[in-house]
């Protein structure tokens, strides 16, 4: 938690350096369940590896400021590694953020960098995983729906970067949306409170 606590900071110093206006940057500890998960899901993972038991995200308007501000943790610290998921995406979820992985007092802390786009996409499949129980983070679940997310996540990429939406990609999404419609339902059995 103290290495976590010098890192968040440092970010939102750079944050309001290289951005107009107000900026959401927050800081987490990775829940003890998580942790768990992935030290069984990868079976060399050791507990002293773990990059990202203490992490900050900067969720920032354009690809470019997300850019900027990288460049300055990258010249200012010590940084152990990078995980860029902008373009591609992770593989079969379409997850997309930059990870940097700065070390501060002998500690590994994540530094997540991504746009509004990209929370907008991880809160939505947050949202998801909570109501239906499905770990869609860890592309466990149903392909449709891992797929709608992925395809989602390419047309987010694209509007975000100033390129123009490919059309079999919306096509797809369009096709993907009513079979997957009932995992976005709200529960709506007699006695259960609507949220």
């Amino acid at each position: 938690a103290y290495p976590l606590s010098l890192v968040t900071p440092g970010v939102r110093n750079w944050v309001s350096q290289e951005t107009a206006g107000e900026v959401i940057v927050g800081q987490r500890l990775k829940r003890f369940d998580r942790i768990l998960d992935k030290l069984e899901r990868l079976h060399s993972m050791r507990l002293t590896q773990m990059e990202d038991i203490g992490g900050c995200r900067a969720v920032l308007r354009t690809p470019a400021e997300v850019e900027a501000v990288a460049r300055r943790i990258r010249r200012k610290w010590d940084v152990q590694g990078e995980s860029d998921y902008r373009e591609l995406g992770k593989p079969i979820t379409g997850y997309r953020s930059l990870h940097v992985i700065v070390e501060r007092r002998e500690r590994l802390v994540e530094v997540q960098l991504r746009t509004t786009g990209q929370q907008y996409w991880a809160e939505v499949v947050e949202r998801t995983s909570s109501r239906t129980g499905i770990k869609l983070k860890d592309g466990d679940g149903p392909r449709r729906l891992i797929e709608y997310f992925r395809v989602a996540s390419d047309i987010t990429w694209q509007q975000e970067n100033g390129i123009r939406v490919d059309q079999d990609l919306r096509a797809e999404l369009a096709n993907l949306r009513p079979q997957v419609a009932r995992y976005f339902q709200r529960d709506r059995r007699p006695g259960r409170r609507r949220r």
